[in-house]
């Protein structure tokens, strides 16, 4: 069932709430799918790697090689919203849950002003559109995967013609 509804989850480490309307599709609206809402609502609102596994994998369909850990995840997600892109604003479009699985639709938008990936300030504003397949198991990610246009991604920082 598809409805818009607002969703406001506490975050259980803090006092901030995350309150943001967008399509929400649960194919059973049971118990696990709605945790896993839960869970995935809450990282976003920090991209906190606390929500990662350990040993979690995420991979980014632009790249080679996935980034396996924790660590390596909240070091690449602190180079893009802490360093690179520190006005990030990534809204989310659309949400769909089904049992460990939830899907994320969003647009990611902002500016380039620090070092992203070693690589420096463009100054360059960016808005693209990106969908993010998360597997969820006992309250953590366990695996992430992130699908958009690299090229476009490229274009728009100015990284290629």
């Amino acid at each position: 069932m598809l409805e818009r509804i607002v969703f406001a989850v506490a975050l259980a480490a803090s006092s901030v709430v995350l309150a943001q309307e967008v399509d929400v599709l649960v194919a059973a609206p049971d118990d696990l799918s709605q945790a896993n809402l839960g869970v995935l609502l809450a990282y976003s609102e920090r991209h906190d790697p606390r929500y990662y596994a350990e040993d979690a994998v995420f991979y980014d369909m632009t790249l080679p090689e996935p980034i396996v850990g924790r660590e390596a995840i909240g070091a690449m997600f602190a180079s893009i919203y802490v360093e690179g892109f520190p006005d990030a604003d990534p809204q989310t479009t659309s949400l769909t849950a089904i049992g460990n699985r939830v899907i994320m639709e969003f647009v990611f938008r902002g500016t380039n002003t620090g070092t992203l990936f070693g690589r420096d300030a463009t100054g360059r504003f960016v808005e693209i559109p990106m969908m993010i397949v998360y597997d969820i198991d006992d309250g953590l990610i366990q695996e992430a995967r992130l699908y958009y246009d690299g090229a476009s991604y490229a274009r728009a920082l100015g990284w290629s013609d």
